[in-house]
């Protein structure tokens, strides 16, 4: 039986004794839409799982919103002086110094020139400095361009 849909992105974030992932997937007919899945594992218990799906037409006022709840929550969390935890090493805005482009959206501009680039022999680590990404990005958006195999 296939699914009426296929994943074209996807995230894992480890959380404790939960594991959250954040997919796209894409409908037959082309459109998209966000799944958010929660995986829960106690000691001698069943797995619990739980699901939001978001369409794609209301994924950038979720972003905003998420956006502004991770500032409040970083502005009153307390923090030891002096340190610099593994949140702060890992919010986007930390990605983005090294990777500016870093979980933005590509364009189609961006494909055509990622695809020209690519056909003109450049290297993943060239590729992802010239387009502000990390390698990853590069080599999940050649496949998702079918340049690359799996």
């Amino acid at each position: 039986m296939s699914r009426a849909y296929r994943e074209v992105f996807s995230l894992r974030v480890p959380a404790g004794s939960r594991t959250l992932f954040v997919d796209v997937k894409k409908m037959p007919d082309g459109s998209h839409f966000l799944s958010l899945s929660e995986l829960t594992r106690a000691k001698h218990a069943t797995e619990e799982r739980a699901r939001i799906v978001i369409d794609a037409d209301y994924v950038d006022a979720l972003q905003e919103a998420l956006s502004a709840a991770a500032e409040y929550l970083a502005a009153v969390t307390p923090r030891p002086a002096n340190t610099t935890s593994k949140r702060e090493k890992g919010t986007v805005a930390e990605i983005r110094k090294r990777y500016p482009n870093a979980y933005k959206a590509w364009s189609p501009e961006d494909d055509q020139a990622l695809r020209a680039a690519f056909e003109k022999g450049r290297g993943i680590r060239e590729l992802a400095r010239d387009f502000g990404r990390n390698a990853g990005a590069i080599r999940s958006r050649l496949r998702k361009l079918g340049l690359q195999d799996s």
